[in-house]
């Protein structure tokens, strides 16, 4: 299991491991449905380009993701 530091960094946990994570989060403030879009695209052009599947549900002010892949480029994407 990977283990964080205060400085939040990853350790035991190699590109061969396979991770999901599930996660919820709140948007700070209302998104338009053109921002919304871009995230969609940034998320889908980086997940992509780090072999990461994933799925995301706006149910607003909520996101409610799925993200599955390499351990590390998982907890890699998660960071940005």
């Amino acid at each position: 299991m990977a283990e964080r530091t205060d400085q939040h960094e990853v350790s035991a946990v190699g590109d061969t491991t396979l991770l999901r994570l599930v996660w919820v989060s709140r948007a700070a403030e209302p998104l338009s449905a053109q921002e919304l879009d871009r995230i969609e695209e940034r998320s889908r052009f980086h997940n992509e380009a780090a072999g990461i599947t994933g799925l995301l549900i706006v149910q607003a002010p909520h996101f409610y993701g799925i993200m599955e892949g390499p351990g590390a480029r998982l907890l890699a994407r998660m960071e940005v």
